[in-house]
């Protein structure tokens, strides 16, 4: 008996011995796959499609805002102009909106039951995207001069399409109408509300006009089915240094074209807002991706904080109503 109990004892004493050895090395007991919690995911609305410049850029940006936020984001496109709001303010949902939600409908259509000052919490301009007024080159016309002459001595009237009755690019064609005199055009509605009908048709030579955002014109610019009149954007662009701007011809109203900006629900905390506003500044700090938003026609744009961001909001829907209330702009 004696020597079963120090055999007994002997073991014992081994496995107390492995154990006190695996504390002493910071051994920690396995965790399975079950007990990893997740981050979870960052939801990322968007008002338009994931083809357009916000949704686009927004995919582009998508690794470097995932890393500096340490958590995924799960993209949700085409939510419409209502977006974000209602939804909790607890850090989880951001939204990219652009200039025709956010600051033009709330001047143009009546009612309009949306205030993205008080509705949502704006974070920062994200992207600026020049809009071009091209026409189909079938038609011979290279410049704005030529477009007056061929509208002024032509028998039919140019067909255009604005994508949307309420888009900015129908308060965009209105104020080039207007202060070109050019009235000699007909709406061609058979074309359909988004961009997809519209570039077909001026591809097909069955539309005259367009005005649309560069990600879309600069295909067909470089197809040869388009050409270009001028930018709707505060410089010209490198790509196409002849194209004068809308803004050197004389009109005011219209220095600037497209944007797409960030917001986040109303009610969320200080706190969040500014992790959001790093994580797009880390982005927007990356030469690779700036220059991949950038051969699309596009421009990284934030602004300097979010109260710069509500400042400018507020100045583009100011300039927005003179320019609709100017044009007599409506929505029918």
């Amino acid at each position: 008996m004696k020597v079963f109990d120090q055999i007994r004892t002997a073991a014992l004493c081994a496995v107390l011995g492995g154990l006190l050895m695996a504390c002493s090395e910071g051994t920690s007991p396995v965790t399975t796959d079950a007990e990893v919690v997740q981050p979870e995911p960052m939801v990322f609305l968007t008002s338009h499609g994931a083809l357009g410049s916000s949704g686009a850029a927004a995919g582009i940006m998508k690794p470097l805002l995932e890393a500096s936020l340490q958590r995924p984001i799960e993209f949700k496109h085409n939510q419409g102009a209502t977006a974000a709001i209602g939804v909790a303010p607890d850090g989880n949902t951001m939204l990219m909106s652009v200039i025709g939600v956010m600051a033009l409908n709330p001047v143009l259509i009546p009612g309009f039951d949306m205030d993205p000052l008080t509705d949502l919490r704006p974070v920062t301009r994200v992207i600026t995207t020049p809009d071009f007024l091209i026409v189909r080159s079938s038609l011979g016309i290279k410049t704005i001069q030529e477009l007056v002459e061929y509208a002024a001595n032509s028998l039919e009237p140019l067909s255009y399409w604005h994508i949307a009755p309420t888009s900015i690019h129908r308060v965009e064609f209105a104020a080039i109408f207007n202060e070109f005199g050019i009235d000699n055009v007909k709406l061609d509605t058979r074309v359909g509300n988004g961009p997809v009908g519209a570039i077909e048709a001026i591809r097909n030579s069955t539309l005259d006009l367009l005005v649309l955002t560069s990600p879309y014109t600069i295909p067909m610019i470089g197809e040869g089915s388009a050409t270009p009149l001028v930018v709707i954007h505060p410089t010209r662009l490198p790509l196409y240094p002849g194209v004068p701007t809308l803004l050197e011809k004389g009109v005011t109203t219209m220095p600037n074209g497209s944007w797409a900006g960030l917001f986040v629900p109303a009610g969320t905390s200080d706190e969040d807002v500014e992790e959001v506003f790093q994580a797009f500044r880390h982005a927007a700090s990356d030469p690779a991706t700036v220059k991949r938003i950038n051969d699309l026609g596009m421009e990284v744009d934030l602004n300097e904080s979010p109260a710069d961001f509500v400042e400018y909001l507020q100045s583009e829907t100011v300039r927005l109503k003179i320019a609709v209330d100017k044009y007599q702009v409506g929505t029918d």
